[in-house]
């Protein structure tokens, strides 16, 4: 006998066969019953969730020998020729295949004036419905909207915003959804005892998980893997076959994550990789799992049948910001290992996520003080355990790339700035925690200083990327140059640039932004460099009425060079 597929197998063939649309088959079974049937329906719906199969069921129910009815007793000559797909009433087109306007008037339009050869009505399944093109579209509107008393259409459809309103409006539309992984897995487990195949519950799980909610698409993936194992089908055939990752496996790395074990990560990490497992199914596999520690741990869902590891809402919200990030990484970065090391680096040292240069100042990942959970990269070395990320919290300090020299006996204001000598250093006051994260760098007591303005500068660019794009890279021109009584003078070599953060409401967001890093109230002053001011009001031939010299050039136009030819 032919093989059969499993989804073929074991399609719906009554209503109460289909499951996860009880919404759907309860109102098409009362409006058999009440003989409400419409003219026209649209079933929508991720693929694999019984649209077709509905469709044929409603096609039976219409023309079983004691329907219309509810319930089609799939044992009358019309009921057979229709399972098997040889009802001349029934017509199913493919809409990705014939998609003009004259396939929809052969098929469809010339022929629904036709009394129904077997049956009481002609059934029109049209597949995959968006594929047709506006004029097949605009073709088979008025046909959709008075049929004869005779037709029934069902459009199925995965993508339901590329049909037209028109058509929208004049079905019944139904919304067919993915199926819960309970659900998916309780029919795995169905079918697999009917096949007298043996799954054990984990591995039933991570087929339901694979197969996204597709009922089609869990079959399909358990007769996979049923010619791949014995009798008995366990978590490690279904990793082996489908590339997914056990959760034994997931749990491990997530406790290493936790407690902070850095190197233990990595080379759990390299062991799945060493396996041959994906990284993108890895990476989606760990944040699926991630969620469902986080979800089991708030008591807001139940993941039944998995092991997992307790996560605090705070750190498990963290880690899945972390793996969200990645994800959005790996789709255009090459080095996608190197992303993953990064990640898993990242989450066991608690380090501020850096990926894509979003967030978090570079100085911060060569020895400053890091996050909640601490510091790393800063002894040049990594460390295991949970004290590996626990500096002590007084005695970090950056380097700056300029001091000052203070007189005690000297007003602040009036202090004189001498510019460092090589390899000179000051100490700025520790990174703190503050309300606007973990980065915010509060300078305590006393007035603002130009030295604190340049060593938070990375910082307060990153802070200004993260709220507008456009103001970071105006003020990527700009160099702080001087900072008395709070007020800081920004210097810009180019008239756009001073344009455009003279504005007053970028002041205001500049002047916010560099207030909450510094702790205090500042102000700022844009200033244009004097060569740009004497460009533009300066011009050689006001110089001289005769003729222009290098010399003249080379004064109005400090640094440019002189092109002989």
């Amino acid at each position: 006998m032919e093989h059969q597929s499993l989804y073929r197998k074991y399609r719906s063939q009554a209503f109460e066969d289909v499951v996860g649309q009880d919404h759907v088959t309860r109102t098409l079974q009362n409006a058999l019953t009440k003989d409400r049937v419409a003219h026209a329906y649209l079933f929508c719906g991720p693929r694999g969730t019984g649209k077709t199969s509905t469709a044929r069921l409603l096609a039976k129910a219409l023309n079983c020998v004691h329907g219309p009815t509810p319930t089609p007793c799939n044992q009358c000559d019309l009921c057979l020729s229709i399972t098997s797909g040889r009802a001349m009433d029934v017509v199913e087109v493919d809409a990705a295949s014939e998609t003009g306007i004259d396939n929809v008037r052969e098929v469809i339009i010339n022929n629904a004036r036709y009394a129904p050869a077997e049956g009481r009505y002609k059934v029109y399944i049209i597949d995959e419905v968006h594929d047709l093109s506006r004029a097949a579209f605009d073709g088979l509107l008025k046909t959709l909207e008075e049929p004869p008393p005779h037709v029934v259409f069902v459009l199925a459809t995965t993508e339901i915003h590329k049909v037209p309103a028109t058509i929208i409006s004049r079905c019944q539309r139904f919304e067919f959804r993915r199926g819960s992984i309970e659900e998916v897995r309780s029919r795995v487990e169905y079918v697999a005892r009917e096949e007298g195949v043996v799954v054990e519950p984990s591995a039933a799980a991570l087929i339901a998980r694979a197969a996204q909610g597709g009922w089609r698409d869990a079959l399909s993936l358990l007769e996979q893997v049923m010619a791949y194992s014995d009798q008995t089908i366990t978590a490690r055939d279904v990793g082996a076959v489908l590339g997914a990752i056990e959760d034994e496996s997931l749990a491990d790395l997530t406790r290493k994550v936790v407690g902070c074990e850095v190197v233990a990560a990595l080379r759990s990490l390299d062991s799945l990789l060493s396996e041959g497992k994906d990284l993108r199914q890895l990476l989606q596999n760990f944040s699926d799992y991630l969620r469902d520690c986080l979800m089991e741990s708030m008591g807001a869902a139940s993941a039944a049948g998995r092991t997992l590891v307790p996560l605090e809402t705070a750190r498990g919200i963290q880690l899945l910001e972390y793996t969200a990030r990645a994800e959005r990484e790996l789709r255009w970065n090459t080095q996608q290992r190197l992303v993953m090391e990064l990640m898993l680096l990242r989450m066991a040292a608690g380090l501020p996520e850096t990926i894509s240069g979003s967030a978090g100042p570079p100085e911060r990942m060569a020895g400053a003080r890091g996050t909640a959970s601490g510091e790393f990269f800063g002894s040049g070395e990594i460390r295991e355990g949970p004290s590996a990320a626990r500096p002590a919290p007084s005695t970090m300090r950056r380097a700056s790339p300029s001091v000052s020299a203070r007189d005690p006996g000297t007003p602040e204001s009036s202090k004189p700035r001498i510019a460092p000598g090589p390899g000179a250093q000051i100490e700025t006051p520790a990174a703190s925690t503050s309300p606007d994260g973990p980065s915010s760098v509060v300078v305590s007591g006393g007035s603002v200083d130009l030295p604190a303005v340049q060593g938070q500068w990375k910082l307060f660019l990153t802070r200004v990327g993260q709220r507008s794009r456009r103001l970071q890279a105006l003020l990527r021109e700009a160099v702080p140059t001087q900072c008395l009584d709070n007020v800081i003078t920004l210097k810009f070599r180019q008239q756009y640039h001073f344009t455009g953060v003279d504005d007053p409401s970028a002041r205001r967001e500049v002047e916010g932004v560099l207030s909450q890093i510094l702790g205090q109230p500042v102000k700022i002053i844009c200033v244009l460099d004097e060569e740009v001011t004497a460009r533009n009001v300066a011009r050689p031939t006001a110089r001289t009425a005769e003729t222009v010299t290098d010399a003249d050039l080379t004064e109005l136009f400090p640094g440019w060079e002189i092109n002989e030819t």
